[in-house]
């Protein structure tokens, strides 16, 4: 069949050409990895070929102690030998060349396409093949205006959906508003009630302070009122009782004056006789 044998020619030329394609790619990965390999071995090699060199270790000097000074004789100068520092071998590091790597160059292969020979077209078969592409895509369009449908559908539905969710919602939060709304009105008039109880509260305790003072200012006019009406009354019986000591002392005057006369008179009466 002329349509298999095409599609088979294709296919294994794009295989083709994919292997071929990858091939830089893999060779560069094995070179870098072999280059990798041989520089971690150039690397290695003056561990491997150099000995470990211990540095020297240094001699312990004791401590010198000063001489005691001659009684007689001037102060010498002791001499102090200073050792040499220990020398410290050199030593060589071998230069180590690293080899250079050369990438060998992949050269592409090129890719013969055979050719083939397609058979001479068949006029009824070219009018069957025709036919059949057209119920194909009949078959093809009906599908698609089916998905079409089912995709206007689907997205009828779900306009539907978001719209009643949507309205769900608006719902939901004029419910919360409303609700909110008879909380703020409940607070509001508690308040106002709360404020009126205590204006009322302060009223009648106004009013009560008010009726006291009046009745304490009524009682202290009446404790004055009868301060005053017992002063007077003492007054009165102060009075009173001065008038009655000054009438019992004139009639005690008058009667010792009635005695005197009566007395003198008796006392002439008896010189007379």
């Amino acid at each position: 069949i002329p349509s298999n044998v095409a599609d088979a020619v294709e296919k294994a030329v794009e295989e083709a050409v994919e292997d071929i394609q990858a091939a830089p790619k893999r060779v560069a990965a094995t070179v870098e990895k072999v280059v990798e390999e041989t520089v971690e071995d150039v690397l290695e090699l003056p561990r491997k070929i150099l000995p470990e060199v211990e540095p020297p270790k240094k001699k312990p000097v004791p401590p010198q102690q000063p001489p005691p000074p001659p009684k007689t004789d001037p102060p010498v100068k002791a001499k102090v030998s200073k050792s040499a520092p220990p020398k410290i071998p050199k030593v060589e590091i071998p230069k180590v060349e690293i080899p250079k790597v050369e990438i060998p160059k992949v050269a592409m292969p090129k890719i013969e396409i055979p050719k083939v020979e397609l058979p001479k077209p068949d006029p009824a078969a070219q009018a069957a093949a025709e036919a059949r592409r057209q119920e194909q895509l009949a078959v093809v369009e009906k599908r698609r205006q089916e998905q079409a449908e089912a995709a206007a559908r689907r997205k009828q539905q779900q306009a539907a959906a978001a719209e009643q969710r949507r309205l769900e919602q608006e719902a939901k939060r004029e419910a919360a508003e409303a609700k909110k709304r008879e909380k703020a009105a409940a607070a509001e008039a508690k308040r106002r009630e709360q404020e009126e109880a205590k204006a009322r509260r302060a009223a009648e305790a106004a009013a009560a302070t008010k009726k006291q003072e009046e009745e304490e200012a009524k009682k202290t006019k009446e404790a004055a009122e009868l301060q005053k009406a017992l002063e007077q009354q003492q007054a009165r019986l102060e009075a009173a009782e001065k008038r009655q000591r000054a009438a019992e002392a004139a009639a005690q005057a008058k009667a010792e004056a009635a005695e005197k006369r009566r007395l003198a008179e008796e006392e002439r009466k008896t010189r007379m006789a």
